[in-house]
């Protein structure tokens, strides 16, 4: 996990939103523990002496999504122009195609 928030934020992302990420993980690193009142086991997924301030999590995961939300803005306009521009090269080629003169090769001319 800590590999994977190095190569993200390597990418761009802010060191808070890799903190809040690590932040999670440890809290809940199963996933489970905001999901499910117990576990598989039956025991409590938050323990009863621990408390938690939700509007800080909320806060946090917030500018998490944001800037996630964010990243796949980005992704999208960028693959819609890459993909713009190999349709405008494709037809390029295929016009540079069409205009190249033919060759026979058995009569060994134009």
């Amino acid at each position: 996990m800590t590999e994977k928030l190095r190569l993200i934020s390597e990418v761009g992302f802010k060191e808070s939103i890799c903190e809040t990420i690590l932040d999670i993980h440890r809290l809940d690193p199963g996933g489970i523990t905001f999901r499910y009142p117990l576990d598989k086991q039956g025991n409590l997924t938050l323990l009863k002496q621990k408390t938690y301030d939700l509007r800080n999590i909320q806060e946090r995961m917030e500018v998490v999504r944001n800037s996630f939300e964010g990243a796949t803005t980005w992704l999208q306009v960028t693959t819609d122009s890459v993909h713009e521009y190999l349709l405008l090269y494709q037809q390029q080629m295929s016009e540079f195609e069409t205009d190249l003169p033919t060759y026979d090769f058995e009569g060994d001319c134009y």
